[in-house]
This record gives structure tokens, sequence and C-alpha cells, in this order.
């Protein structure tokens, strides 16, 4: 018997989908029914959980991304704030030299950094275990 709030490692495809993404479901049902094979129900039913899964994960990725990039001037402001007070406690060439590189290259960096999050974001999101 399969409990109606957890998720089943053969059948679970079949119960958590939403209209319209039980559509998709669909053409695996006589697989489901008909299989004995305890190994294809459980690669079928990752496989169709993953499908189902990427509506959802591509909204949350774009709210993701929109959320990082509003917060890449803050961001900036809290290090620059944070390498001048370095800079002026050390008061070393190599604080210095970070600052500056930071002043010109920051944004950048912060941009590229976006692609990095999202690597992450999509891998965390298609974790099982």
């Amino acid at each position: 018997m399969i409990s109606a709030y957890e998720n089943d490692l053969q059948y679970g495809a079949l119960i958590c989908p939403t209209a319209p993404f039980n559509l998709a479901i669909l053409p695996f049902v006589p697989v489901f029914a008909f299989s004995n094979n305890p190994n294809l129900l459980t690669k079928l039913n990752n496989f169709l959980c993953r499908i189902i899964y990427f509506p959802l994960i591509f909204l949350l990725l774009i709210v993701f991304s929109l959320c990082n990039l509003l917060l890449i001037p803050f961001a900036y402001c809290k290090t620059v704030v944070h390498k001048v007070l370095l800079s002026y406690r050390n008061r070393s060439v190599s604080a210095t030299k970070d600052l500056t590189f930071y002043l010109l290259a920051g944004v950048p960096l912060l941009l590229i950094a976006q692609f990095t999050d999202c690597y992450w974001f999509l891998n965390h999101a298609y974790t099982w275990e």
C-alpha cells in the first residue's frame, strides 16, 4: 500500500503530478501496470519525476536568478566597504591591490558567479538523496 503523503520509489510518478503534467504520464501507465521488474519501474519513475519536476524547477531557476541579479549591487557595495575597512586596518599593499582589483572587476566577477550559482541550484534541485 502506498501512503498518500510519501513518494513511492516505483510508482511516485503516477501519484505526484498535477494537471496538466499528469497527461505526460498517460503513455507510461501500461508499463507501470504490467511490469513486474522493480528495477525498470524505479528507473522509469525517476526519469518521469525529473521530467514532471522540470517546469517547476525552471520557474524557480528564473526567480532564483532574478533575485541574485537584484542583490548584486548590495553584494558589491558590502564587499567594497569590507575591503576598504581591511585596507585601512592592515595598511598593506596587498589589501590595497585587492581593493583596487575588486573596484574594477567586482561586478563582472559577480555576474560570472551567477552561472556557478545556477549550476549548483540545478544540481541540488535534482539531487534525490
